[in-house]
Formats: C-alpha cells, structure tokens, sequence
C-alpha cells in the first residue's frame, strides 16, 4: 500500500475546510468507509470470478456450501 503526499494531505485538509477536530474525525470515519466497502466488494468479485470459472469447467457439483451461498445471492 502507498502512502500519501503531504502535499496531497495539506490539499485535501484545505479543500475540505475542517473546522475543528471532530470535522476531521466524522471525515476520516466517511472515508474508512468507502475503503472497507470498495475492498469487501473487490472480494465478493474475485469470489464471483472463481465461481464462474469453476462453473464453467464443469464441476458444478464440487461446489461448497459457501459457494453455493455466494452464488445463490449474486443471483
């Protein structure tokens, strides 16, 4: 993972007009957010990949029972 600039952070800090602390807390909280969402949908994808793989190489019946259950609620 690489870390952001200073010079990014001070822009962002600037354009984002905080006021006090908590303005930069309730921020970071949005943000947090946005990544674990963004990173728990990149999982669901790849599991979806590997499902469609699995599918289509004719070993429908070697699925889990996870599988299955990410399957059937992609659906």
């Amino acid at each position: 993972m690489s870390n952001i600039s200073k010079e990014v952070l001070r822009s962002y800090i600037k354009e984002q007009n905080f006021k006090n602390p908590t303005d930069v807390l309730a921020d970071m909280k949005d943000m947090f957010k946005d990544v674990l969402q963004e990173a728990l949908e990149a999982e669901m994808d790849t599991q979806l990949v590997d499902l469609q793989y699995k599918l289509t190489t004719n070993s429908q019946g070697k699925l889990t029972t996870n599988e299955k259950m990410i399957l059937h609620s992609s659906i």
